[in-house]
């Protein structure tokens, strides 16, 4: 290369970010009942606290990562996770089709994988409901557990744009092969 060749210039600069800056408590209504992000503030015992609050002073919430979450649908137009929502991390197993909203019916029994996209990334500080362990990650759905769930359905879902989804999430101990924790207990 040589100077004709550069177009363009530029010095470099340091550029530092703080990363310890205190994150103000959430306005999120539901945040003094979510004893399992935050125990130590609720019971004054840190030992069993998941430390969430000092991993957001430290920069960690879960920008750039891409989580989808593998259940029995997920409601996209929930106000606390539509701007988190990640159609390139969804699908339909059961319906096939790239809409991963739950069929609810009488019963209202398709609403876990909703519950579980908003304790991952719903959003922080919008005065609704919660707020995710990962407020600034992409969320994704795969419903897949509102039907058979045969091996097939499991490699779909696993599967699905796998190149983009850095985080895969089934939650229920009764679909979870041996392969996968050898021992079928969740955490």
């Amino acid at each position: 290369m040589s100077e004709n060749d550069i177009t363009f210039g530029e010095d470099e600069a340091l550029v530092s970010k703080s990363r310890n800056r205190k994150q103000p408590d959430p306005n999120d209504p539901l945040w003094t009942d979510m004893w399992y992000l935050n125990r130590a503030e609720i019971t004054g015992n840190s030992k069993m606290d998941h430390n969430v609050k000092e991993a957001w002073d430290l920069g960690y919430t879960g920008r750039g990562v891409v989580v989808t979450i593998l259940d029995d649908g997920l409601e996209r137009t929930h106000p606390d996770i539509a701007p988190n929502y990640d159609a390139r991390a969804s699908y339909d197993v059961n319906d096939r089709d790239d809409d991963p909203m739950p069929r609810y019916e009488y019963s209202d029994e398709n609403r876990h994988g909703t519950r579980c996209a908003g304790e991952v990334a719903a959003i922080f500080n919008n005065s609704l409901c919660i707020v995710g362990i990962a407020y600034n990650a992409r969320i994704g759905g795969i419903r897949m557990l509102d039907g058979d769930v045969t091996d097939a359905v499991e490699a779909a879902s696993l599967g699905h744009n796998s190149d983009y989804v850095d985080i895969y999430r089934l939650s229920h101990k009764e679909f979870l092969p041996k392969e996968f924790d050898g021992s079928q207990s969740t955490a």
